[in-house]
């Protein structure tokens, strides 16, 4: 009986930190606006993926859930609108497991189906949208 204890004791202690495993994955993403080549700000902007929608003005930044989707970023300024999708890319590292850094192996579904829901993807960290323009961001933009 004091064995049984102290194992569920263990595995009880040893699961709470673990509440990562059961919420989505999320990234802080960056958006600048731009009027041609100047800075602009003020620009309100919205993010959408097929997990969420989040809302933030420019210059700024916000949490987004990952997905196997695009980000789309529509931002609004005045009368003037631009648009970037960034790419979703898979994460580097992503057969990583969360349990102490460690590599652990893992089965090719079980890799494809994180893909496919987006558990080990990421978008572009910093994007910059400029107005009337309809820009792809597939990796790191470069500064202006």
């Amino acid at each position: 009986m004091h064995k049984s204890l102290i194992l569920v004791l263990g595995l009880a202690a040893s699961l709470s930190g673990c509440a990562s495993w059961f919420e989505p994955p999320k990234q802080t993403v960056a958006v600048q606006t731009f009027d041609g080549q100047q800075a602009l700000t003020g620009a309100a902007c919205d993010l959408v993926n097929d997990r969420g929608q989040w809302t933030l003005t420019t210059p700024g930044q916000v949490d987004v859930i990952t997905s196997a989707r695009d980000l789309v970023i529509t931002c609004r300024h005045n009368d003037t609108n631009g648009q970037a999708s960034a790419i979703s890319r898979p994460a580097l590292g992503y057969l990583k497991q969360p349990i102490n850094g460690i590599i652990m192996p893992i089965d090719a579904a079980s890799a494809l189906q994180q893909q496919t829901m987006g558990l080990a993807q990421t978008y572009p960290d910093s994007v910059n949208v400029t107005m009337n323009q309809d820009i792809l961001v597939t990796t790191v933009q470069l500064d202006r």
